[in-house]
């Protein structure tokens, strides 16, 4: 959720967290040590900003978490680093008087407890950048443990909807439900509409049958059965 809510205040979205993950898809290929991250939106854009946003917010997670909430030993070390060179530069100012002024017996213990001292110091620079180096090594390959492998790019088409394979899905769902429901409905209809049928069905020959004819239309109250005029299947 915290990625989530920081993904939206970068990118100033008008959602909630909720709406935000239902946006995305997150996957994890087998024997992969890879996330792919997917995000859909109207706005193509978008979708690649989100994408990329939620990548940038693994790396700097995995960051923090490498690096601690205290100092990391690299911090550390730069610190002692600078201590030391403030003690070889107050020795060193120390150490110019007495290499002017040999003469003096009292000055030579001293010179040689600052040369001692100056020598013991450059060792511990020495030791300690050479600490650094290996640290600054380091924190760089766990700071990069988590890096983004390929960029989301703006789609060049949309992925919904899909025309061509909407349609060639619409074509066959309609000729096999079309053909379905004729087969049905010729299933459903118990009419016979032929003498063979009827004789299939009733297992009994046909003796004989009403013919379909047309008719011309007759006056109002005469009964076409009993008409006299023109030869006709009804005279």
């Amino acid at each position: 959720r915290s990625f989530l809510e920081e993904t939206i205040r970068r990118l100033d979205l008008d959602m909630t967290p909720k709406d935000l993950a239902k946006v995305i898809k997150v996957e994890n290929p087998m024997d992969a040590e890879l996330l792919t991250i997917t995000a859909k939106d109207s706005d193509p854009w978008l979708s690649a900003a989100i994408a990329n946003t939620l990548g940038m917010l693994l790396v700097e997670e995995g960051q923090k978490i490498y690096s601690g909430p205290g100092k990391s030993a690299q911090e550390i070390l730069q610190g002692q680093l600078a201590q030391v060179e403030r003690d070889l530069r107050e020795e060193r100012a120390h150490l110019q008087p007495l290499l002017d002024n040999k003469e003096d017996a009292g000055d030579l213990g001293r010179l040689e407890d600052l040369s001692t001292r100056i020598e013991v110091l450059e060792k511990t620079y020495t030791m300690l950048l050479d600490e650094y180096d290996n640290a600054r090594i380091r924190e760089a390959m766990l700071a990069n443990s988590i890096t983004v492998v390929e960029w989301a790019l703006l789609p060049d088409d949309p992925s919904d909807p899909r025309m061509t394979l909407n349609l060639a899905l619409g074509v066959l769902v309609g000729l096999v439900g079309g053909t379905g429901l004729g087969f049905l409905i010729e299933h459903l209809d118990r009419r016979t509409y032929s003498a063979e049928s009827l004789e299939a069905s009733v297992s009994v020959p046909v003796l004989g049958s009403v013919p379909i004819f047309a008719a011309r239309e007759r006056p109002q109250g005469e009964a076409i059965l009993l008409s006299s005029d023109a030869p006709s299947p009804a005279g």
